[in-house]
């Protein structure tokens, strides 16, 4: 273990007792799979030692010749540029207690070099620590908060250390205890989240992996634990070794590309010659210097050598270790930087099996002249340069040539020998495999010529027998000059050629023979058993899509196979042509004469028993209650629907907007002629003398006597408010009555009395006479806040007396400057000739309302929430009931011109009134039309299937029955509507499907909503599909957008094809500000009631800086990251405090409040805005220059009160404050304390639907504790009231009870009401409202609750005194999707209206839907607890037209977790790849049954041609080549068939792909199953009541198999199970090998067409290509060889 102050070593034994007890503790973490990094803009950390561990275990790395430098390397920035996926920002952390981990070497010097190499390209982080317990950790841990840490499983690690030891000469040591600490300490101690590397995947914009999860038990054990690190004794750091001198002389040497950084080498080789300089030492490191030429030298592909010995002799590798420690020792960031010791020449610094080929070979060529190595012209001299500067550095001796002085090292000769004649053996074979033929082949070829067969022969002997040398010398050149003689003649090409040069010398042919090899190898890749394909040019579908692709693979003569047959009238199955059912169709043919047919056995059978007469008669009977039926379920949905929509409507009389078609103008014309003629009118004519003045004298009166009734009724207004005993019950009751009056003759004087009793509360405020509870400064906000409204909009209408008190009250509260303001700005409105003297008020002497802050800071700190909002409001006669602000404006006028538009504002900003606008339109239009083919229809598009219930019934309550609803379970008017509301899924069902060709053409507007759920993972693909599909104009709308102009651009462009053009309108304002704070309560409190409790302040206030550590200068500040007015007073007094530069200083002396607004008589929201704007600057301008310390103490300043109100929760409970068991044990207390602050209503937020439902009973069960306590000990009086209340309960129920048996007696039998058939219980629920949340006069009126409740009690059976009935009737609601659908709208109604204050809900209430709360609560963490989902979450609160502020409140989520939420950046879209075989298949389906071909066409081909990714053609190119993939895999399949007359058409099982398109892939091994008739033998013994069971079990097995796999962790063992239920099956067992086999050949059908048809599209156009991508690194970009070199002799031997 580490000392944590200066990172030094202590020796700390490991007890085996203490191993033993890390291990026990960590087998109690679960892994759980599950999306994480969800917020792409948060810094995440990396562990290096983890990169390494999974690198070097990699089956693709070979160590066993001596390693392969720059293959680690590529798969080291392969696995970071992973990481990297979609922009997310890591950091890569090493711990120095990992380093005496890796004991070879080499893989020292890779943990080394991989650091520096990543450090130096500076596009990843790298950071180092000597563990992380040190302060260093600790201060980097609060500088950037990671959401979360990437490392490798330990159970995972224990395989990769087994593989790593195979490799190398010296094993590491188990890193795996180590680990198990590292995740426990982060996971426990430092609330640091771990995700295990290993299975670490990304699918589409989602990164997925298993994170560690501590039970509450283990979190507290391992939070207090210290489980020893280990004894490091020798993994103390060495400090490096470096010969500065020696290191500047080789610096100082310059050498040409690609030669330019053979420094390192030459250093490495001097050091180690300078140790060891022995004969065979020296002609080991010329082969060494040459085999770094060979890697700058030789293209890529020519680095692919094959040795053909299980590995070479001790000596080579004991040559190479030493290197490796030499290397290793020298190796630190100032020799890097000096011998430019980075990128070429770092990466690729060894390669084992290149240099063991140069030294066999050199070893046996004698080579005496550099020129028969093959250098590039003119580098001779300087290679041989280089050895002399190493023989003179290092006193080894011997010039370069002869680089084996002779073959007298017999192990290493006999080695290079052995080498030499496998290759032989080996070649012969390779010869017979790829270009000889076995006699079947060539019996089937018997119709080649006679020529062809002959030429094929000599080649095959040709290559085979070169290599037929037998000489135990090694000598071949004797062979090969014969070989090359009877080679000769017809069987002679030019790559021969090539090998002439070289003759003289055996070795430089030995080489030459290499190049044979290593072109087999390449035909095999190339020419691998290509999958055929079928020639598709004749289908139009192929035409129409992908002509470009079909047209090279026709040109290519690939397309050889014939197209699959279809099948015979044998092979024929029930579901072959059948017509596919999409969900929008109605019931088949076969299956409606089925149901007659029963239904007429059914008739002839009661005929037969009752008669004839009879019969009839019961049958008209039956029809007329049937229609009854029909009526009351029509009437019943309309009567929910209202009641629905009336509490959207705030609960009053439900206005709709009439829709009426405009007149002709002919007949409009005629009528205003006719009355501008005045015949036969009375009153027509000239205009009588006097009568004019007559009706001015009418009016005069009228008016005057509205005056008089507006006076009187203020007056009326001002004797009901005096009634009220408290002075704030007045002031509330005068200032609600007072809104609904305008005219300035009446409310000035209502207003001027409600000033008077503002002041006189402010004075009972001061005096401590108070009825506030303790919001001391509301009191003052609101009698500043009615000064200032009164002379805002009545300066022109109040009279000098009433100015000179306004002017009074603003001395009075301590605010001259404002009072001296306010008499200019009334001087300049006064017509009448005024002066200060006149206005002039004698100043007061008491300070009895004075508030003891400046009037600037007074509004920042405390009115910041009631400051006038500036958004260009303007009234506009298209809108009724608001005047829309300017974006608005602009967003009516996109409708009007039928264009579409991508709308970015915050939640609750007024962004979906354009949707209902959109309506509007589309319903006046379909008031003319003459033809229901020219009908419009609106497609309003939700996210969810909650909120498609809300729209619909505002559309009803705003346009009456015009509406459609269609989701997944349920439909409605789909195909009669005019506004159709559906989910994703369900609006593509409806765009490819062939019934509703000529219904989606109506579709004239497509409202989507919350577009930004494009990123989902889920559907997002189908949000993307859609938009691409869409023909018409549409709205999109998004709260949480991150790029709106590259996601506008890229719907700019699909809106191209159909020649229309995107408008972008970005609103980023908030109405209302979010006050954040946390729960931190002092101790747990203990209550006898809910209301009228002592209030003690629990809640903390988050400074928005407190989220923002020192990467502010990386990330900035995130676009909705707004400050609020006190957010910014905060900001500036803590920046003041800061010792800061004499610059820094005068700019923020320069944002005093005093001075920046100055000459302001009162602060708008917009100022704030500005002096917002001004100090994130300054606030950024710290960090980019560095200022880290000044920033970390203004975050500490601002944090302060926070900081300790957290570490004083933690330490009371011991650190259990974010466990489930605090959050319910708290629960009541927390919910009072937000009664008390006047925080409720408020949605309380947790992702588990089991602790929500947990939380409500706990709350609910304490209430009726504390009832039942204090009625036990009640007076006689409150004993009466209940009785009386219990009698009056009993009396209603008798009342309900009398009504519902006088219900209609015609129904059928069976046939109950809604509502009725309900049993109810004796036992009356009855509440004292002193153990509720409901407040006096807000519960729901008693017959509208109870019409509610009987709907609930019918559909779900539930008693009437259940627990969720039981908790509502306190106040108290859960909502999550699991409930029943009838009791989510209860509670979103009774929320609505009032009734109740707290409800807990999962994500089904974050989406849209209507929830107007003051305060959004986050009780307790979660995984799924996301940036994405806290932006819509927190957006629940403070809704426009509620509240003027909106709170969020944490409790139960740890700190780093909260500001990882606040400072994430809004999320950005990206697209999905938008081409799978299942789309593939619906398109065949659609264009091959629709009508207009075109159209379908053009409704497809934005799938294809306009993909939302960055790099839009290359992906364009790939959907078309996964195109033609899918429609060959669905030929092999006999999905689709091909015939001439009907094109490609769905076939077969591919009716069930259609069927089974949402759990794609899954689908297609589901139609292979049942395709082979699976399913069928499964179910055939069904009917036999003893087998249902088994059956199940096998279907529940095989459909498990196909659409539910989850991944296991690496590692994973059935110990891992314990504790686990053992009724759960968590490993699947095999399937029988039967159905294995179908799977099996279907997933080989796929992956060989698959790689058919890149075989024989990209392969082609690639060897002529640019080769620099696949010849770069694919992080850093360095480019790998030299691809122009025309390699010859030895080199152009091995670059064959």
């Amino acid at each position: 273990m580490e000392d944590s102050k200066n990172g030094k070593q202590k020796n700390t034994d490991v007890t085996t007792l203490g191993a033993r007890s890390l291990q026990d503790t960590y087998k109690s973490i679960r892994l759980f799979y599950t999306s994480v990094g969800d917020d792409i803009g948060q810094t995440y950390v990396v562990h290096g030692d983890s990169i390494l561990l999974d690198v070097l275990s990699h089956p693709l790395l070979d160590w066993g010749y001596g390693g392969q430098v720059l293959q680690f390397f590529y798969q080291a920035e392969l696995a970071l540029k992973a990481f990297s996926h979609r922009g997310r920002v890591f950091k890569l952390v090493f711990f120095d207690c990992f380093e005496g981990l890796w004991v070879d070497p080499s893989a020292q010097l890779l943990r080394k070099m991989l650091m520096n190499h990543v450090k130096k390209d500076g596009k990843i982080v790298v950071e180092s620590f000597p563990n992380w317990e040190c302060d260093e950790w600790q201060r980097f841990m609060s500088f950037t908060r990671p959401s979360f840490a990437l490392l490798v499983n330990p159970g995972s690690a224990e395989l990769a250390v087994e593989n790593i030891n195979k490799k190398f000469q010296h094993p590491m040591r188990d890193p795996c205890d180590m680990l198990r600490k590292m995740v426990l300490d982060l996971s426990s101690k430092q609330n640091l989240e771990c995700v295990s590397m290993t299975e670490a995947t990304f699918k589409s914009n989602s990164m997925f992996g298993f994170t560690f999860k501590l039970p509450l038990k283990t979190q507290k054990e391992a939070a207090s634990a210290k489980y020893p690190l280990g004894d490091f004794k020798s993994f103390e750091k060495k400090k490096p070794t470096f010969d500065l001198a020696l290191a500047k002389k080789l610096a100082g040497t310059k050498y040409d590309s690609p030669f330019d950084s053979m420094a390192p080498t030459m250093y490495v080789l001097i050091k180690l010659l300078q140790q060891k300089g022995d004969a065979f030492t020296v002609s080991l490191a010329k082969s060494f210097l040459l085999h770094t030429v060979a890697c700058r030298c030789l293209p890529l592909e020519a680095r692919a050598q094959s040795l053909f010995t299980e590995g070479p002799p001790g000596e080579l590798m004991q040559f190479l270790n030493d290197l490796y420690s030499v290397a290793v020792e020298h190796f630190s960031e100032e020799s890097s930087k000096l011998l430019g010791w980075e990128g070429l020449a770092l990466c690729d610094f060894v390669d084992g099996r290149l240099f063991q080929k140069i030294a066999i070979l050199t070893s046996q060529s004698q080579m005496s002249d550099l020129e028969e190595l093959g250098l590039p012209d003119g580098t001779e001299s300087l290679v041989d340069g280089m050895w002399g500067i190493i023989v003179g550095q290092s006193g080894a001796k011997g010039s370069l040539l002869p680089i084996w002085a002779k073959p007298a090292f017999t192990d290493f000769d006999a080695f290079a020998k052995e080498q030499i004649s496998a290759a032989d053996s080996l070649l012969r074979e390779a010869g017979n495999v790829f270009t000889g033929e076995s006699a079947a082949e060539a019996n089937a070829e018997a119709a080649a010529s006679e020529k062809e067969a002959k030429e094929k022969k000599a080649d095959d002997e040709e290559v085979a027998d070169t290599w037929d040398d037998g000489d135990d010398d090694g000598d071949v050149a004797d062979d090969w000059d014969a070989e090359e003689e009877e080679g000769g003649g017809e069987g002679e090409t030019k790559a021969e050629d090539v090998n002439v040069q070289a003759e003289e010398d055996g070795g430089a042919k030995t080489l030459s023979k290499l190049k044979g090899l290593q072109t087999l190898f390449d035909k095999k890749i190339l020419a691998s058993d290509p999958a055929q394909l079928s020639k598709l040019a004749g289908s139009k579908i192929i035409a129409s899509f992908i002509p470009d692709v079909e047209e090279v693979m026709v040109s290519r003569n690939t397309l050889t196979k014939k197209l699959p047959d279809s099948r015979s009238k044998q092979d024929k199955v029930w579901h072959d042509y059948k017509e596919i059912n999409d969900g929008t169709n109605p019931p088949p043919e076969d299956r409606k004469k089925k149901e007659n047919l029963k239904a007429k056995a059914k008739e002839e059978e009661q005929k037969s028993k009752l008669g004839e007469r009879a019969m009839k008669i019961a049958e008209k009977r039956k029809k007329v209650l049937e229609k009854k039926r029909e009526t009351r379920k029509k009437m019943q949905y309309i009567t929910y629907m209202e009641k629905y929509a009336k509490s959207l409507k705030g609960g009053g009389i439900v206005y709709r907007d009439v829709v009426v078609a405009q007149r002709s103008d002919d007949k409009s014309d005629k009528k205003k002629n006719k009355n501008r003629s005045g015949k036969g009118k009375r009153g027509g004519g000239k205009k009588g003398k006097g009568k004019g003045s007559m009706r001015d004298t009418i009016r005069e009166g009228v008016e005057r006597k509205q005056r008089e009734e507006a006076r009187e009724k203020v007056d009326r207004f001002i004797m009901t408010a005096q009634a009220f005993k408290g002075m704030e019950r007045r002031i509330a009751e005068l200032d609600k009555n007072l809104k609904s009056m305008s005219e300035p003759y009446a409310v000035v004087p209502g207003l001027m009395k409600l000033l008077e009793w503002c002041t006189e509360a402010w004075k009972q405020e001061k005096a401590g006479v108070t009825e506030s509870k303790g919001h001391a400064m509301e009191t003052a906000v609101r009698l500043f806040q009615t000064v200032m409204d009164i002379f805002r909009r009545y300066q022109k209408d109040i009279t000098v007396d009433q100015f000179k008190i306004l002017k009074f009250t603003l001395l009075g509260m301590g605010f001259p400057d404002s009072a001296e303001l306010l008499v200019k700005e009334f001087l300049k409105c006064r017509p009448e000739k005024l002066s200060e003297a006149d206005l002039d008020v004698e100043r007061p002497k008491s300070k009895e309302l004075n508030v003891g802050l400046s009037s600037y800071r007074f509004q920042l700190l405390y009115a910041g929430h009631l400051m006038v909002r500036n958004v260009d409001s303007a009234p506009d006669e298209r809108v009724n009931g608001f005047y829309p602000d300017k974006w608005q404006r602009d967003l009516l006028d996109v409708v009007d011109k039928k264009e579409s538009a991508l709308v970015v504002a915050p939640t609750s900003s007024g962004k979906t009134f354009v949707s209902y606008y959109a309506m509007k339109q589309a319903l006046f239009d379909n008031k003319t039309i003459k033809r229901s083919t020219d009908r419009s229809i609106i497609v309003y598009v939700s996210p969810t299937r909650a909120l498609v219930n809300q729209v619909a019934a505002d559309v009803y309550a705003r346009y009456g029955e015009v509406f459609g609803v269609y989701t997944k379970k349920y439909s409605r008017k789909l195909k009669e509507c005019e506004v159709l509301i559906t989910i994703p899924e369900c609006l593509e069902t409806l765009l490819l499907s062939p019934s509703s060709e000529m219904w989606t053409r109506c579709i004239k507007y497509v409202i989507f909503d919350e577009v930004h759920s494009l990123s989902n993972t889920e559907n997002g693909d189908v949000w993307e599909r859609i938009i691409s599909m869409v023909r018409c104009p549409f709205i999109a709308l998004s709260a949480t957008l991150g790029n709106p102009e590259e996601f506008s651009s890229w719907m700019g462009r699909v809106q191209s094809t159909h020649k229309r053009k995107i408008n972008l309108i970005i609103h980023r304002t908030r109405w209302a500000d979010l006050s954040k704070y946390m729960y931190v309560p002092k101790s747990l409190r203990s209550f006898s009631a809910v209301q009228r409790q002592e209030r003690i302040h629990s809640f903390q206030y988050v400074h928005p800086c407190s989220a923002l550590g020192a990467e502010l200068a990386r990330t900035g500040f995130p676009p909705d990251l707004n400050f609020a007015p006190k957010d910014c007073m905060l900001l500036y007094d803590a920046m003041q405090k800061i010792k800061l530069p004499e610059q820094e200083k005068k700019r923020i002396e320069d944002l005093h409040p005093e001075i920046f607004f100055k000459n302001l008589l009162y602060i708008k929201k917009s100022d704030v805005q500005k002096y917002e704007k001004i100090l994130k600057d300054e606030l950024y301008k710290w960090s980019s220059t560095g200022m880290k310390d000044e920033i970390v103490k203004l975050v500490s300043a601002l944090s302060k009160g926070l900081d300790n109100g957290i570490k004083a929760n933690e330490d009371d409970t011991k650190g259990t404050c974010y466990s489930v068991d605090y959050l319910k044990e708290r629960f009541v207390s927390f919910t009072i304390d937000l009664l008390n602050e006047n925080y409720l209503p408020a949605v309380v937020f947790n992702l588990d639907r089991q602790i929500c439902e947990d939380l409500v009973a706990t709350m609910l069960f304490t209430l009726e504790d504390m009832e039942e306590k204090a009625l036990a000990v009640d007076d006689k009086t409150a004993r009466k009231q209940t009785k009386d209340k219990t009698k009056q309960l009993k009396k209603e129920k008798r009342d309900r009870d009398k009504k519902k048996r006088n219900k209609d007696e015609d129904a059928l039998p069976g046939e109950e009401e809604e509502g009725g058939g309900v049993v109810e219980e004796e036992t009356l629920y009855n509440v004292d409202s002193r153990f509720s949340f409901i407040e006096d006069g807000k519960a729901m009126e008693s017959g509208e609750m109870e019409w509610w409740l009987d709907r609930l009690l019918w559909k779900t059976k539930w008693p009437r005194t259940h627990l969720l009935i039981r908790a509502l009737q306190r106040g108290i609601g859960v909502h999550h999707d699991e409930l029943e659908r009838a009791y989510k709208d209860l509670v979103e109604t009774l929320f609505r209206t009032g009734h109740l204050k707290v409800v807990v809900a999962t994500s089904t209430l974050a989406l849209g839907v209507n929830m107007p709360a003051r305060t959004s609560v986050f009780c307790g963490d979660s995984p799924n607890l996301n940036p994405l989902r806290y932006r819509q979450m927190a957006g629940r609160a403070g809704r426009r037209g509620y509240d003027d502020i909106g709170n969020v409140v944490f409790i139960g989520v740890p700190p780093k977790k909260v500001f990882r939420l606040m400072s994430s950046s809004l999320l950005s879209l990206h697209g999905h790849f938008p081409m799978t075989p299942t789309v593939a298949l619906r398109a065949v389906n659609y264009y091959g049954k629709v009508e207009k071909k075109d159209d379908s066409v053009k409704t497809l081909i934005n799938l294809l041609k306009e993909p939302f990714f960055p790099n839009r053609e290359t992906i364009s190119h790939q959907a078309k080549l996964h195109f033609r993939f899918s429609m060959q895999y669905l030929l092999e399949q006999k999905m689709i068939a091909f015939d001439k007359a009907y094109d490609l058409q769905v076939r077969g099982a591919g009716a069930i792909g259609v069927h089974l398109k949402s759990a794609q892939p899954g689908n297609m091994v589901f139609a292979a199953l049942w395709d082979a008739g699976v399913f069928q033998e499964i179910c055939k013994t069904f009917q036999n009541k003893g087998e249902q069971i088994k059956i199940a079990n096998k279907l529940l097995l095989v459909l498990s198999h196909i659409f539910f796999r989850e991944p296991l962790p690496v590692g994973f063992k059935k110990e891992d199970l314990e504790g686990v239920d053992p009724r759960s099956l968590v490993c699947l067992p095999k399937l029988p090998a039967k159905w294995q086999n179908i799977i099996d050949t279907q997933r080989k059908s796929a992956i060989k067409v698959y790689t058919g048809c890149i075989q024989h599209t990209a392969l082609p156009s690639t060897e002529g290509g640019d080769a620099k991508d696949t010849e770069a690194m694919p992080l850093t970009g360095i480019t790998i060889g030299n691809g122009n070199y025309q390699a010859k002799g030895l080199l152009g031997g091995l670059a064959a």
